[in-house]
């Protein structure tokens, strides 16, 4: 992964720390949430540390997956695509592909700035 990418995720990360203490603060989570909250942030923090230290012996191993440890990975992603930030499925989109065509299909759902139905029409990979 880029290492800036993982800088900014480093970033994002305190500011949401410090959202998280705010909230507690103005009552508005509970002392548990907060609790449960900053571990998770913790968690991510030392995932990312971890990734920025293997970075260069990642670059010198390059690894590479079988064809079953690929479609692994792709149905994890399936399956928990809605549990990702959207700045991690904009990052995965921009990995897999290099253009998406897509087409609308109807009005927009619910008025101005709501969901509008689309249809892919291509796409290439990268």
């Amino acid at each position: 992964m880029d290492v800036s990418y993982l800088e900014r995720e480093l970033e994002d990360i305190q500011k949401r720390k410090k959202k998280w203490q705010m909230a507690f603060a103005n009552d508005v989570i509970s002392l548990d949430d907060l609790k449960q909250r900053m571990q998770e942030e913790n968690e991510r923090e030392e995932t990312i540390r971890q990734q920025l230290m293997a970075g260069p012996l990642l670059d010198k191993q390059q690894a590479k997956l079988s064809p079953n440890e690929v479609m692994e990975v792709a149905k994890s992603l399936k399956e928990n695509w809605s549990f990702l930030e959207p700045n991690h499925k904009k990052l995965i989109m921009q990995t897999l592909f290099s253009e998406i065509i897509v087409d609308v299909t109807g009005e927009s759902i619910g008025g101005p700035g709501r969901r509008v139905p689309a249809e892919i029409i291509s796409l290439k990979t990268n």
